[in-house]
């Protein structure tokens, strides 16, 4: 019974230990949320990828556009965020819009950033697994 309960012991705390590691890693980027979205607004996505560089998930919305997410890539700063979201690092998220039709293979160069969707961001969740 001992060893069962120091096993659930260790990885409770282990596993907030690696939250508490990871919660307070750096973003990859310097800019803020706002700086970014206005350096990459109007681009292509082949510009996008040659500001940000490559995302680390893409996947497939709204048919056959994509989502682009760099993982904890950047931070809210200024008053436009609520005071309890300032300074929280966060997944950068830019949808791109496909202008091909159906079998027609377009290149990125070709991909502009959705009118609605745009540039976005989202909290990391604190459940949530460390990405490879």
């Amino acid at each position: 019974m001992w060893p069962l309960l120091w096993g659930l012991a260790f990885a409770v705390i282990g596993g907030g230990l690696g939250y508490v590691l990871w919660s307070d890693a750096r973003p990859v980027s310097d800019r803020s949320f706002d700086e970014i979205k206005q350096m990459v607004e109007g681009k292509s996505a082949s510009e996008v990828v040659e500001i940000l560089g490559d995302p680390q998930h893409k996947e497939k919305v709204f048919g056959h556009s994509e989502r682009w997410i760099w993982w904890r890539y950047t931070t809210l700063e200024g008053s436009q965020h609520a005071p309890e979201l300032r300074g929280q690092i966060v997944h950068l998220e830019v949808v791109f819009r496909n202008p091909s039709r159906p079998g027609e293979a377009i290149p990125y160069s070709g991909w502009s950033i959705d009118e609605v969707n745009g540039v976005e961001y989202r909290l990391p969740s604190p459940a949530a697994p460390l990405p490879h």
